[in-house]
């Protein structure tokens, strides 16, 4: 049990880098928008270039998850986040769309790697539960970010922010070195790339009924969490006009009921209801705390509009845990990180899809309302669909 508690902290530690430098953009756009003179409905886009890549490095992350080991290609992606966050600290729109791509790849290959070395070392029953703490990661990267971007935004300017939060995914890719030994004690340096692998593994998920439920969940459920992440601060800015650092702390607090969220429906996956009733039941809580969102004005106090806001985080921010635990189950002896990057091609490209057209929605009717409908629509569709899914037996042979 200590190899898998160490597994799940160090986990735990590398998606959260992910998270806060996905969230450095969207934290730093309000000063970015009045510093250079951008158009607000550019962080659009920004998700557009991000989880762009994010679809590409899934599909292909597979192969080499197999050939370098879970740990190695963990270090990898947090590299990339912060090889993006330097090139985009130009302040360059083409740079910094190409900051995006590496930074997407990092954040999107993150998932795979760990669920690979995860699914290793957790006992079948804990699997939910052990994959909610690891996912906690995404809350605990958006707290951090929200309270640390800021802070350094405060000392040097937008900049500042692009660099500090870089040089802390270099220590975090140092910091897991000597773990690799563990936990990438089952790569195989001789195992070839080839291109219809990756389709291969594709089609497999397609094929599944429940996986392919699954791919669309997560495809909706992230496309509305994108639209939280990325445009929730703008909208307390410009819509409830609270000032940019009181947007930060409400949004880091909302973070809190993500946080403990992921473990709770982790847990209650994992002992009391089946993961699939819980991810639709998580896909009909979101729809209806986003359409309460809503309705927010300059009238709500800080702490309504914080509560409110902490039920669309404690949902749209809280699946991940038992929706991949459930791919886990599902997949191949030896295939769960190609399975899992599969269907987060799915998940790449819903945040990439889904908060751009957020951004069209925003640019052109001057309204956040029109997005959250859209979002809340979707992940009703998927919380339906998951409610009558087929009995299909999970794959035995995982050591996990």
């Amino acid at each position: 049990m200590k190899l898998l508690y160490t597994a799940v902290a160090a986990m735990l530690l590398q998606q959260s880098f992910g998270s806060i430098s996905n969230l450095v953009v969207p934290i730093t756009a309000p000063v970015m928008v009045e510093t250079l003179g951008l158009n607000p409905a550019l962080v659009g886009a920004y998700s557009l270039f991000t989880y762009g890549m994010g679809v590409f490095a899934t599909l292909v992350c597979g192969s080499f998850i197999i050939r370098y080991g879970g740990l190695r290609v963990s270090q990898a992606a947090v590299l990339a986040s912060s090889a993006g966050l330097l090139i985009a600290i130009t302040g360059e729109l083409w740079l910094m769309a190409i900051g995006a791509m590496l930074i997407g790849a990092g954040l999107m290959v993150s998932t795979p790697s760990s669920s690979h070395i995860l699914a290793r070392h957790s006992p079948p029953k804990l699997a939910p539960l052990m994959f909610s703490i690891k996912q906690t990661g995404v809350p605990v990267g958006l707290m951090a970010g929200g309270l640390i971007i800021p802070f350094f935004i405060y000392l040097g300017g937008w900049q500042s922010a692009f660099l500090g939060v870089s040089l802390i995914g270099v220590i975090i890719a140092v910091t897991l070195q000597p773990l690799r030994h563990r936990f990438d004690d089952d790569r195989n340096p001789t195992h070839p790339f080839k291109s219809d692998e990756v389709w291969f593994n594709l089609r497999a998920v397609l094929r599944h009924g429940y996986l392919r439920k699954l791919a669309f969940a997560s495809l909706t459920f992230v496309g509305l969490q994108g639209c939280f992440v990325s445009f929730f601060v703008l909208f307390l800015v410009q819509e409830l006009r609270f000032d940019l650092k009181t947007a930060g702390y409400i949004f880091s607090i909302t973070q809190i009921a993500a946080l403990f969220a992921r473990i709770f429906w982790g847990w209650l996956g994992s002992r009391y209801l089946s993961p699939s009733h819980v991810l639709a039941f998580l896909g009909f809580a979101m729809s209806l705390s986003a359409l309460i969102l809503t309705f927010a004005n300059p009238n709500w106090s800080a702490v309504v509009v914080t509560v409110v806001a902490s039920i669309v985080s404690g949902t749209a921010l809280s699946w991940h845990g038992v929706l991949f635990a459930e791919i886990a189950r599902y997949s191949p002896p030896g295939k769960v990180g190609p399975y899992t990057g599969s269907v987060l091609a799915f998940t790449a490209a819903g945040q990439m899809t889904i908060p751009a057209l957020f951004g069209v929605s925003l640019a052109t009717f001057k309204s956040y309302q029109y997005g959250f409908y859209f979002a809340a629509f979707l992940t009703l569709t998927a919380g339906i669909l998951l409610l009558y899914r087929q009995n299909t037996e999970p794959n035995s042979g995982h050591s996990f």
